[in-house]
């Protein structure tokens, strides 16, 4: 994990969020991949978001979307 993961404390919050459900997070550059467990998801966090309260939000709503879903929610899994 990068010692400085993002200036703006929402942004950080939502990404150490993930990285404590076992996402995984690749650095390029100004900006953030964060890479699921399963391997099928991937999320974009840009390194200086214009609304980054926004931003955090839409990061753990890309994170929903995963096939998986790495108990992001409550709702139960299909069987």
């Amino acid at each position: 994990m990068p010692d400085r993961l993002h200036k703006d404390p929402h942004v950080r919050r939502a990404i150490e969020q993930l990285i404590d459900k076992g996402w995984r997070i690749q650095e390029q550059g100004h900006k953030y991949n964060l890479l699921c467990p399963c391997g099928q998801g991937r999320v974009r966090v840009d390194g200086t978001p214009v609304n980054p309260q926004n931003h955090a939000r839409r990061i753990l709503r890309e994170a929903e979307r995963c096939p998986d879903r790495h108990d992001l929610d409550r709702r139960p899994r299909p069987k």
